[in-house]
């Protein structure tokens, strides 16, 4: 007869029905029984002296039972190598035995923890990769087994191995949704969240990518919705707690996945789409717990605003902390339509404030607390939008007679509506995306039917989920088919979309405002146009001031490209003053002790020919660039970083190489501390624009010099 050794446990049945003469026993304690013919394993196994002895004396038998459950229990305890010599056992010839290599890895599968536990004291290794690279740990969490997960985990499971996919653990956890293992995984496995797959993600990144999906499903306000969302929020809640001092979501672009907005931020914006108010609760006071350990969300705001409000074009770094992960790319353009309406209407209560304690002109003020208000309300709005009960008072608002606005757009633009039931009219701001057709500037629609308007609106508009055909499709479904004026502006020159539409939306809604108190529409337009002229130079000069009196972490690249725009739009300013005084203040800033390093760094990068057309221009500011270039400057804080930096991807300062700094900006990392010093109060120059137009024929020189890192989508 033919020997038979299985573990598989499926198969004992058939194996205790090969024979009626069997003898039963327990081969070792952890496994279940193993029935072996008598006749099968003396003939297969025992010298033939045994069997002829124990055919004489049956005495002898019970010894020679006790002697082969040894044998059998030593073979059962560790898993066969082969080549094992079964003749040191006293096998008189070897004997071929069936072994499975990934029974841990089923165990690990199915959750049995039992199994787990015998497997690993019989030898069994507990990171052994099967034929696909992949360890029973990997396998137990692909499987949300969080039992089968910990026991491993006592055992001495690899928490960082990667498996074929490129990914840990705690990836494949997330991937299929068990967030419970995911957990597990960081609490008491110590997994790393910000760790990366092979497609560049973090575990961070993942549980905010489904927290967008879930955000942005249409069915909000279904169980799974409800479960899902609390189950996200609970996850990244332990994940940020185990992050290290940055928590940081990457925000894919197409073609790169290297531009981070923080965490704290990006809960806000979720939070403004959630319709619970109890998941907007738990999103902000996780938002707000991230904002305790992590300052990244108010260095990026900073500057944010500071780069929408003097726009460039380009891609910068941003030192977020002084680890030597903490520096990061940001983005000149574009700009959160929640985080910039709040920072207008805030501005706007600021320049208020100002008119009260410093001017006589009570139209001003009126008119400016009318559009406070208005801003207010789309500020709140914008935050609950998919809260029915603040679509609702934002409807009623608009039926007593209140000027609504509201923030619209879509991913990679913006636009802004304002709405006026005593006016009758509907506006829209927009430099960017647009009808052929439409001028950029603020387009001005007659509303047939005012009444039409209600919550469904409000909120399509803001959602925006149909983006440019939605204004198509609301002029004919709320009947302001007919644009009755246009106030035209210039084209929009880089991605500020944000600062633009709302700057729009300022002076259509002051427009509006002029009108209620009986002005006529040429001198309604004429104040209009003063007075967010007034509010924009209050906002810029704020923002300016505050962004160099704070560490802001930005590259000197930012402020010398602002430096030449500046020059370039007081060319074409109606108060060129006031844009060269601002450049004055940034120019002194560069040759400041703080930024000399880098700014000497970036000037070296320029031909002895073109150094000199920056040399008179930056002389009209009483900055010496060669005396800057001259000195010996010791390399410290950021410049120390970034040198080093562009030394790692040999970078320089062509514009052709610029997207390797892109392309390498994962891999840096920084070898000193960021020594960031609070600036001095910035003070106003004043530069004759006339004296000043003897450079206009060296900016096209410079900006080709100092030209930014431009991503184009």
């Amino acid at each position: 007869m033919t020997s038979i050794f299985k573990d598989e446990r499926e198969n004992l049945s058939q194996y205790e029905q090969s024979s009626s003469n069997l003898i039963e026993f327990v081969a070792y304690e952890d496994l279940q029984l193993q029935a072996i013919t008598l006749e099968d394993l003396f003939e297969s196994t025992l010298p033939k002296e045994s069997a002829l002895i124990l055919e004489k004396d049956n005495s002898a038998q019970d010894t020679s039972m006790a002697s082969l459950e040894e044998v059998l229990l030593d073979m059962s305890e560790a898993p066969p190598d082969e080549g094992d010599a079964l003749e040191k056992q006293g096998f008189q010839a070897p004997k071929n035995v069936s072994h499975q290599p990934y029974s841990l890895h089923y165990a690990a599968k199915h959750g049995n923890v039992t199994e787990i536990e015998t497997l690993i004291k019989a030898g069994f290794d507990v990171n052994k990769e099967d034929s696909l690279s992949s360890r029973p740990l990997y396998v137990a969490a692909m499987y949300g087994q969080d039992n089968a997960v910990k026991a491993l985990l006592k055992h001495g499971a690899d928490i960082h191995d990667i498996s074929y996919t490129g990914e840990t653990a705690l990836h494949i956890a997330l991937h299929k949704h068990h967030f419970e293992v995911a957990r597990t995984l960081i609490l008491e496995g110590k997994a790393d969240p910000n760790k990366l797959n092979s497609k560049g993600k973090s575990a961070i990144n993942l549980i905010c990518n489904m927290m967008s999906e879930v955000f942005n499903h249409k069915t909000k306000d279904s169980e799974a919705f409800q479960r899902e969302a609390n189950e996200l929020i609970k996850t990244l809640d332990i994940a940020s707690s185990h992050c290290g001092k940055n928590c940081l979501y990457l925000v894919p672009t197409g073609f790169m996945e290297n531009f981070a907005i923080p965490m704290s931020m990006q809960l806000r914006v979720f939070a403004s789409k959630c319709p619970s108010a109890d998941l907007r609760k738990d999103l902000l006071k996780l938002a707000e717990k991230i904002s305790s350990f992590d300052s990244t969300e108010e260095r990026f705001i900073l500057a944010k605003n500071f780069l929408n409000a003097f726009p460039t074009g380009g891609v910068y770094g941003l030192r977020v902390n002084n680890g030597p992960n903490g520096l990061i790319l940001i983005k000149a353009d574009g700009h959160s339509e929640l985080m910039a309406t709040h920072w207008i209407k805030d501005s706007i209560g600021k320049f208020l404030e100002s008119l009260k304690t410093s001017s006589s002109d009570l139209q001003k003020i009126s008119v400016f607390e009318k559009l406070y208000a208005t801003y207010v309300s789309a500020d709140h709005f914008l935050s609950n939008v998919e809260d029915f009960q603040a679509a609702h008072q934002l409807v009623e608002q608009f039926h007593r007679g209140e000027t609504v606005l509201l923030p619209s757009g879509w991913e990679g633009h913006f636009v802004t509506v304002f709405l006026s039931k005593k006016q009758e009219l509907l506006g829209i701001g927009n430099h960017g995306d647009r009808f052929e057709d439409n001028l950029p500037g603020i387009a001005l629609h007659h509303m047939n039917n005012p009444n039409k308007f209600d919550e469904k609106f409000m909120h399509d508009t803001v959602v925006n989920e149909k983006q440019m055909s939605l204004e198509h499709d609301a002029l004919y479904e709320y009947e302001v088919l007919d644009k009755i004026d246009q106030i035209k502006k210039p084209d929009q020159g880089h991605g500020n979309c944000t600062r633009e539409s709302h700057l729009d939306a300022i002076e259509g809604i002051l427009y509006v405002e002029l009108l209620n108190i009986g002005l006529n529409d040429k001198e309604a337009k004429k104040f209009a146009a003063e007075y967010s002229q007034q509010w924009e130079h209050f906002d810029s000069q704020f923002i300016l001031d505050h962004f160099l009196s704070h560490q802001s972490g930005l590259s000197v690249k930012a402020l010398m490209d602002v430096f030449i725009e500046l020059h370039q739009k007081a060319l074409h300013s109606q108060t060129p003053k006031f844009e060269l005084a601002q450049a004055s203040e940034i120019a002194k800033k560069l040759a400041s002790e703080h930024y000399a390093p880098e700014f000497k760094y970036w000037l070296k990068q320029v031909d002895s020919e073109n150094i000199k057309g920056l040399s008179t221009i930056y002389q009209k500011h009483n900055v010496d660039i060669k005396a800057i270039m001259a000195d010996s400057v010791p390399q410290s804080g950021f410049f120390d970083f970034f040198s080093k930096a562009l030394a790692k991807v040999g970078l320089s300062s062509s514009v052709e190489k610029s997207n390797s700094l892109n392309d390498s900006t994962e891999n840096l990392t920084s070898e000193t501390s960021l020594k960031l010093q609070p600036m001095d109060s910035a003070e106003h120059s004043s530069i004759d624009a006339s004296t000043y137009q003897s450079s206009v024929p060296l900016l096209n020189i410079a900006h080709q010099i100092i030209e930014p890192i431009v991503i184009h989508e």
